[in-house]
């Protein structure tokens, strides 16, 4: 009966202590093309213009790239998930590429589908909608 009490307790400590960053942002794994870009009240701006966020899975560190259609360059970003505010820190990483840092609140997640907003002092609320590729 101890030794049946032990595993439990094993078992449920395991189960306690193993989650991690790859647990709170499931379903963000992937590449994700713009489809909408909104700001200043206006929709559209650069809808379908074939650039891209790819979101790698979480081992110890959280990494991505961006791809912008412009110049057809490609840069990195990291980023974490803050669980309490439902957001993503991207933090970029090279000078090509398009630059996301920042605070991006989603607003949506889902299979197909991914909603965020920014706060930008030059273009005040910034939404962003992707369509997963």
């Amino acid at each position: 009966m101890n030794y049946l009490k032990i595993l439990v307790s094993i078992v449920l400590l395991f189960s306690v202590f193993s989650c991690d960053v790859e647990d709170d942002i499931i379903g963000l794994e992937g590449t994700w093309e713009v489809t909408n870009t909104e700001a200043l009240a206006i929709s559209n701006i650069s809808a379908n213009n074939g650039n891209r966020l790819s979101f790698s899975s979480c081992e110890s560190l959280c990494e991505g790239s961006d791809y912008t259609n412009a110049d057809q360059s490609t840069g990195t970003f990291t980023y974490t998930y803050d669980q309490v505010d439902n957001a993503i820190i991207i933090i970029d990483n090279s000078e090509v590429g398009l630059n996301y840092s920042g605070t991006w609140f989603i607003l949506e997640l889902s299979a197909t589908n991914l909603r965020m907003t920014n706060e930008t002092s030059l273009f005040g609320n910034v939404i962003l909608q992707f369509k997963r590729l």
